[in-house]
């Protein structure tokens, strides 16, 4: 199944049709295991976050970051505090949505996000 996708994002992606075992899905492949691994073996095997504790998504400084999600028009509160108005997160509401994307028990969404880097940084897809 994984080869098929990685078929499916070098069409989409780099407009290329390969065949599940032709040598440019066999390297993404063998891609996807390394960083697959890679993580496993830094988490020790039983971390199951898409982040380590060293990295972290500064989703707050990004003004339109649930735009388009489930929560984008419910994200921010309006405060009123000594005559002030402003906005800031609901992040009891951020975080509640955000913590089913951010578990990865089998270290593959970071995996696929290295797939993902390398093509979108492919010659193919940047030039063609």
């Amino acid at each position: 199944e994984i080869r098929q996708k990685l078929v499916q994002l070098h069409e989409r992606l780099l407009g290329k049709t390969y065949a599940s075992n032709s040598e440019e899905i066999n390297a993404a492949y063998q891609l996807f295991v390394d960083s697959r691994q890679e993580r496993i073996s830094a988490s020790g095997g039983d971390w199951g976050f898409l982040f380590t504790e060293e990295e972290y998504c500064e989703y707050y400084r990004d003004e339109g970051f649930f735009e388009g999600t489930a929560i984008e028009n419910t994200a921010m509160l309006t405060i009123e505090e000594d005559g002030e108005v402003y906005q800031e997160l609901d992040y009891e509401l951020v975080e509640e949505f955000l913590t089913p994307h951010l578990e990865d028990p089998h270290h593959t969404k970071q995996a696929w996000v290295t797939v993902i880097t390398y093509l979108m940084t492919h010659y193919h897809y940047l030039y063609e």
